[in-house]
Order: C-alpha cells, then structure tokens, then sequence
C-alpha cells in the first residue's frame, strides 16, 4: 500500500528479522537492473527499505526516514 508520495508499505506477517531483511536485500540489489519502459528508460532507479518487525504503524515513518538518511539503494533493520 502507498504510504507517502514515494513511499510505499509491504505487511509481511510471521516474518523473522533475518527473512524481511534478506527479501529487503534482494530488492535493493534487483530494483537498479530493473529498465523502465518509454518514455521514462533514461531514468535510474534505486529503493531504500526500512523493514521494523515491531509495531506500531506509526513508527515504521521513522524507521524509513532513518534509513533514507543513510543513502540511498540500502536496506536497514530498524530498531524495536
């Protein structure tokens, strides 16, 4: 579901730290190969993933500008 403007949530329930972490991984390694198609191919993409194994909703924005802070094309478990 879209979060912010460019921001967007994944729920994966029953999901351990290690497993969100490493599916979080290979997305921030496949997003970069990924060629959009005509008229935006030019264009170079890149995600920055927070994954928080603990709730509240309301701290998964803070986990995700932490990381975005970081730079971009990571993936960070976020404390909690």
């Amino acid at each position: 579901m879209r979060w912010g403007g460019d921001e967007f949530l994944l729920l994966a329930p029953y999901t351990t730290p290690a497993v969100g972490l490493a599916f979080a991984q290979r997305l921030v390694s496949a997003v970069p190969h990924t060629v959009p198609g005509p008229p935006w191919q030019f264009l170079q993409l890149s995600v920055s993933i927070g994954v928080r194994t603990v709730l509240p909703l309301a701290q998964l924005d803070e986990a995700l500008q932490a990381v975005k802070r970081t730079g971009k094309g990571r993936a960070v478990l976020a404390g909690g």
